[in-house]
């Protein structure tokens, strides 16, 4: 779409992300504007961190949504490693998603 690359599921898929940085992190998920009708859970290490419904109304424009990794979860986290899932609602699909990256919370607000 618009020459990016995206990914999307009728139930769901995952990446593993490196989350060995020092100091908080903050998860970026790059989402279509325009996408309706999409209903799913973000989840990383097994935990739900947000349950996303895509409503629309940005016409050709890409958003990038920030979601702060809670510290117990970097602390948990194996070999330093994230698994970041994600889960379709029933009926729903995931949106399509053009980006996922981890950055440190100080880098994500410049």
């Amino acid at each position: 779409m618009h020459g990016r690359k995206w990914r999307d599921a009728g139930q769901w898929f995952s990446y593993r992300l490196n989350a060995k940085s020092a100091g908080p992190l903050e998860l970026i998920v790059t989402y279509y504007g325009d996408e309706r009708h999409r209903a799913f859970d973000l989840v990383v290490n097994d935990r739900v961190l947000a349950t996303v419904k895509l409503t629309g109304g940005q016409r050709d424009r890409f958003n990038d949504v920030s979601y702060a990794i809670p510290a117990d979860l970097l602390k948990a986290a194996k070999d330093g490693t994230l698994t970041v899932k994600f889960v379709a609602a029933d009926g729903s699909r995931t949106a399509s998603i053009f980006g996922v990256r981890l950055v440190r919370a100080e880098a994500a607000k410049k």
